[in-house]
This record gives structure tokens, C-alpha cells and sequence, in this order.
């Protein structure tokens, strides 16, 4: 692929969707010299087109729509290339309540919480907030939210 198809194809791409600048050198790598997708990639991040932390500012309000929990989000936009610096700068700037999300999270999967005795029941529950990437406590808060919440 010569340097003007690149250009177009990552144009085309980032048309869609925010991609990150490592999900791209992965992408095109493959096929394109390494320093040809370097140097498309830097004329892209200097005008603006591409940008990793408009990418995991998107990525981050994606995530949290779908009641992913900040661990989650956090080792996903690792996998994605993203720094910790830029990762901690994105969590700064939203303002999100983590219990709150792991309630909502809760609701939509439970209908209601564990018995008193059910340790089973309680596990799995658990065990599926933590999966989505909260952490113990908020799971927990969750859970003993919904608790209180049939009282």
C-alpha cells in the first residue's frame, strides 16, 4: 500500500469510529513498511484527525454506558495502547459515581438480591460486578444497596 492509500483507508477508518494510534500501527503494519504507517500516523495526529486521548475519552464514555466498571475500562484502554498518564487524565476529567454505576449495573443483571444465607447467590453476583470491573467494595455496596433497598 503506498503512503496516499494509507492516508485514505486510516481516513476512511477514523471516519466511523476514534481509534487509537496503536490500534492502527497493528492494523497496518502488516501490509505497509513500519516507518510509512509512523510517519502517516504522525501527519494524522498533527492535523488532528488522530488522536489517543479523543479515543479513550470516547472509549471511556462507551464503556461506562455499557456499566463497565474503571478497572475494566482501564486494563481494556491498556490493551488498546493507552498510557497510564492519559488513562488517569480521562478518569479525572469525567465525573462518575463508581457505586452508583455498579447499582445500575446490579439492576439490570438481578432482579433481587441474595438471600441472608445464600452464599452461592451472593458470589455470583460478586463475582459478576468484578468481571465488569468494579472493585470489591463497590460491588459490595451494590449489592448490600439493593439489600436495603427491599427492606
Amino acid at each position: 500500500m503506498d503512503r496516499t492509500e494509507l492516508r485514505n483507508s486510516i481516513l476512511r477508518l477514523l471516519a466511523r469510529r476514534e481509534y487509537s494510534r496503536y490500534e492502527l500501527m497493528q492494523r497496518y503494519s502488516k501490509d505497509t513498511a513500519e516507518d510509512v504507517v509512523e510517519s502517516v500516523l504522525d501527519e494524522l495526529t498533527e492535523s488532528r484527525y488522530l488522536s489517543d486521548a479523543r479515543f479513550a475519552e470516547s472509549f471511556m464514555r462507551q464503556r461506562l454506558m455499557q456499566y463497565h466498571g474503571w478497572q475494566r475500562i482501564s486494563y481494556d484502554l491498556k490493551s488498546k495502547g493507552i498510557g497510564a498518564e492519559l488513562r488517569q487524565g480521562v478518569y479525572d476529567t469525567l465525573d462518575v459515581d463508581w457505586k452508583a454505576l455498579a447499582c445500575d449495573a446490579w439492576a439490570k443483571r438481578f432482579k433481587q438480591p441474595p438471600e441472608r444465607q445464600d452464599r452461592k447467590g451472593y458470589a455470583r453476583q460478586m463475582r459478576y460486578l468484578m468481571q465488569k470491573g468494579f472493585s470489591h467494595e463497590e460491588a459490595n455496596y451494590a449489592i448490600r444497596h439493593a439489600c436495603e433497598a427491599e427492606v
